[in-house]
């Protein structure tokens, strides 16, 4: 069973930012994604960094930074993502302290997944049930990292064109996940083929 009547007055690192930065709603969005009560539940980890995308997006709004789609996202994974370069993440950190942010102190504020738990469990006292796997929700799981890698994309493309080193007018990006079946080589769109129950060479076999 899911609870959420925990104490939304707490004074944990996660509730006290919550409150700093005006965050309504933000513990029943965390209840609701944890849970999969709207959609497909989520990890405290990916929690933890959609929570710090919010206080970015926060810090990047008082600086009157603009927040195009995708913006926050790709700024943040280029804070955080210990693969990016580091002339990009350096120029990334550029861009936010020209705006205004102050990042040293912006990521001292940056919550762990341990912090979101806690939160979660001994704040507001959320019970998180057991999910059974379905095709419809992995469909949901695949679609939304579809638009995710999207958007960040679309970031890239128009800052890079924006500073005048990429020659490009306007642009559409398109974003296709494929999964070849090694059985049989075909190459399949990835919603359709859960959609569809699988690759025909094997669908075939069981029939």
């Amino acid at each position: 069973m899911t609870k959420t009547n925990g104490k939304k007055g707490c004074h944990c690192k996660v509730g006290t930012l919550i409150r700093e930065y005006n965050l309504d709603d933000t513990n029943d969005e965390l209840a609701n994604r944890w849970t999969g009560r709207l959609g497909e539940p989520e990890s405290v980890r990916s929690l933890a960094d959609w929570f710090n995308r919010q206080l970015l997006r926060e810090e990047m709004r008082s600086g009157n930074l603009e927040l195009i789609e995708g913006r926050v996202e790709n700024l943040y994974n280029l804070l955080t993502d210990d693969a990016a370069l580091e002339a990009v993440r350096i120029q990334a950190r550029s861009v936010l302290s020209e705006g205004g942010v102050d990042i040293e102190q912006l990521e001292e504020k940056f919550v762990s997944h341990q912090s979101i738990y806690r939160h979660l469990r001994n704040c507001l006292e959320v019970e998180k049930e057991i999910n059974t796997l379905s095709i419809e929700k992995e469909q949901n799981r695949v679609n939304s990292l579809q638009n995710r890698a999207e958007a960040v994309i679309t970031d890239s493309v128009s800052r890079l064109r924006d500073e005048s080193k990429l020659s490009l007018d306007n642009f559409e990006v398109l974003v296709n996940f494929r999964v070849t079946c090694e059985s049989c080589g075909t190459l399949h769109d990835a919603s359709t083929l859960l959609a569809e129950g699988g690759c025909s060479c094997q669908t075939t076999l069981h029939d």
